[in-house]
């Protein structure tokens, strides 16, 4: 019997475990944390179900995961956009809510029991470097976006509230949620800008506009790592998930990457495939589409002209019992016309940023908790 080390408990390594661990591998999964997707605590994220026609939670089935987690379907959301009050509601789901980190009803929590359950060893309080494990699933390693937010106590109303507001986000976006009295407030932006202040304004603007005070809140950070690796598979290891850079440039909706570059990689282990191939494939394609329209939008600063126009028609109106909204993601995630488009928008990063989506995955690995101690 084969044995695979994994660094990193988070969805991509235990995805990896999991289909390892049903072909008969022995697998030993190594967790910096002391609970599996051990940097989240009781964060709410989303499980985006726009970029393909199938399902999100069928695609988690179709790849052997387990979806006995919280997953509330999300048809309707409040939106601020520049201080400007909508209500959305679309036709069909346009994504799951999903808990994160330690809460027994988790996505983290099933897909640790359903590794349990196959035999897959976990051992936490154990960080790995890269150059120790088969498979480096360790989450991000640099900060290319902050994501700073406060935990609270809320009531039982379920609520989103996505904002958009050059003031407190000029690179990213801001939002509220709610669910089964817990909550999260949240900042997400450039390093630099992603500030405490900024999210006290934030508290107070949504305390101003929805009467929503926060009670016993808690501060949390993490961050995010977003770039096109050289390769997926080197030096004899594979990495997957955000430890490759495979994350959602334009919004942050990663899970089903992440997923799927785990499952991805057990294939490629298991019928000796090659993986940099099956990633360029099957997932580049989507994150060549967020590369695109991130430039577009922040760039070339047209997301705020867009949005007014937006704003000014309605976006509810616009948006009520359509998919529109749906559409609109999945032609930017993962239209044809993203491959024409793709190649000089990479030449201007080079040119005019500093971030590169062209290098090496093994730079730098150093996790994201090790970082906010510095910081």
């Amino acid at each position: 019997m084969k044995c695979i080390n994994i660094a990193g408990a988070g969805i991509s390594g235990m995805t990896a475990g999991i289909n390892l661990a049903k072909k008969g591998y022995k697998v030993t999964i190594y967790e910096q944390g002391n609970h599996a997707g051990g940097r989240f605590e009781a964060d709410w994220q989303f499980l985006e179900n726009w970029s393909t026609r199938q399902d999100a939670l069928e695609f988690y089935k179709s790849i052997n995961l387990s979806t006995d987690f919280f997953h509330k379907p999300i048809k309707e959301m409040e939106l601020l956009l520049n201080g400007k009050k909508h209500h959305v509601k679309t036709k069909s789901i346009l994504m799951y809510a999903v808990n994160r980190g330690r809460r027994s009803d988790s996505i983290d929590s099933a897909l640790y029991q359903q590794a349990r359950t196959l035999g897959v060893k976990f051992i936490f309080n154990s960080p790995k470097r890269f150059d120790e494990v088969d498979i480096y699933a360790a989450g991000p390693r640099r900060p290319d976006a902050n994501i700073l937010g406060y935990y609270y106590n809320a009531d039982k109303t379920d609520k989103i509230i996505a904002v958009y507001d050059t003031k407190l986000s000029r690179r990213g976006y801001t939002y509220l949620t709610q669910f089964n009295g817990v909550g999260n407030l949240v900042i997400t932006d450039a390093r630099k800008a992603c500030t405490k202040e900024t999210l006290q304004v934030f508290e107070k603007s949504i305390y101003e506009k929805y009467g929503i005070k926060l009670k016993q809140k808690e501060l949390f950070g993490s961050i995010a790592n977003l770039f096109n690796a050289a390769h997926y598979y080197l030096n004899g290891r594979y990495y997957t998930g955000e430890s490759a850079g495979l994350q959602d440039p334009i919004a942050g909706f990663g899970m089903r990457i992440a997923a799927n570059s785990g499952y991805l990689c057990a294939k490629a282990i298991d019928e000796n495939l090659d993986y940099d191939s099956l990633i360029k494939k099957q997932i580049l394609k989507k994150i060549k589409g967020s590369v695109i329209y991130r430039r577009i939008l922040f760039d070339l600063k047209l997301a705020k002209p867009l949005l007014a126009v937006f704003s000014l028609f309605g976006a509810g109106k616009l948006l009520e019992n359509t998919d529109l909204l749906k559409y609109c993601m999945r032609i930017m995630y993962a239209s044809k016309i993203n491959n024409v488009l793709y190649p000089p928008f990479i030449i201007y990063s080079r040119i005019f940023k500093r971030d590169s989506y062209k290098r090496n995955v093994n730079i730098n690995p150093e996790r994201p908790m090790d970082y906010l101690k510095k910081n």
